[in-house]
């Protein structure tokens, strides 16, 4: 049982990488530019935020998981 559980770590850790770049990477200066572009702040990116909260829960989940 213990190496599930350590497996599954290693799973959650590793997609905890990938979202967060993907938020980081791809989510950030993608809304930044377009907020720039037409000034209001109207009509943000639903996956980006999507994203950026599967990162954050993925986080949180990894920092329980390692007894962090």
């Amino acid at each position: 049982m213990e190496a599930l559980v350590i497996n599954f770590a290693v799973v959650i850790a590793f997609l905890t990488v990938i979202f967060g770049i993907l938020a980081k990477v791809v989510g950030f200066p993608d809304q930044i530019r377009k907020n720039y572009k037409r000034k209001p702040t109207e009509g943000l990116s639903t996956i980006f935020i999507a994203i950026a909260v599967v990162s954050y829960i993925l986080w949180t989940l990894h920092g329980l998981l390692i007894n962090d």
